[in-house]
C-alpha cells in the first residue's frame, strides 16, 4: 500500500475516534494507490470515504437509509453537497478532512435530538 493511503488511513482513524467515537469502521477495499472505508454510525446511517493517490480524489459522503444526505467530493475542483440540498454541487474551497469530520459530527448529533 501507498504511503500516502497509510497516512490517509491513520487520519480517518484518529478522526473517527475524536467525532465518531461509537462508530465502526470497515474496509470496502484497500489497493495500492486508492481505498474507500465505510464508517457505520447506526445501522442505516454511515460515511463512505474514498481517496485515489494517482488521481488526488477524495469523496467523503454521508448516507442515510442508501440516500447521499450531504458530502464533499473534489472532482472537477471542490463540491460540496449540503444537508439542505445534497444534489446540488457547490464549488467551494479546499476542505480538510478534520472538516469534514467536524461537520458530519454536527449532523449526527443534530439527528440524535430530532
Amino acid at each position: 500500500m501507498d504511503e500516502s493511503i497509510k497516512v490517509f488511513y491513520k487520519k480517518i482513524k484518529e478522526l473517527m475516534i475524536i467525532h465518531l467515537p461509537k462508530a465502526e469502521l470497515k474496509d470496502v477495499y484497500k489497493r495500492i494507490d486508492k481505498v474507500s472505508l465505510r464508517i457505520l454510525i447506526d445501522k442505516d446511517l454511515f460515511v463512505d470515504i474514498y481517496s485515489n493517490t494517482q488521481t488526488s480524489r477524495i469523496d467523503f459522503t454521508l448516507v442515510n437509509h442508501e440516500t447521499r444526505i450531504f458530502g464533499y467530493d473534489n472532482a472537477g475542483g471542490w463540491l460540496y453537497h449540503p444537508l439542505k440540498d445534497p444534489d446540488s454541487h457547490i464549488r467551494c474551497d479546499k476542505i480538510t478532512l478534520e472538516e469534514m469530520f467536524q461537520e458530519v459530527s454536527n449532523i449526527v448529533k443534530e439527528m440524535d435530538d430530532i
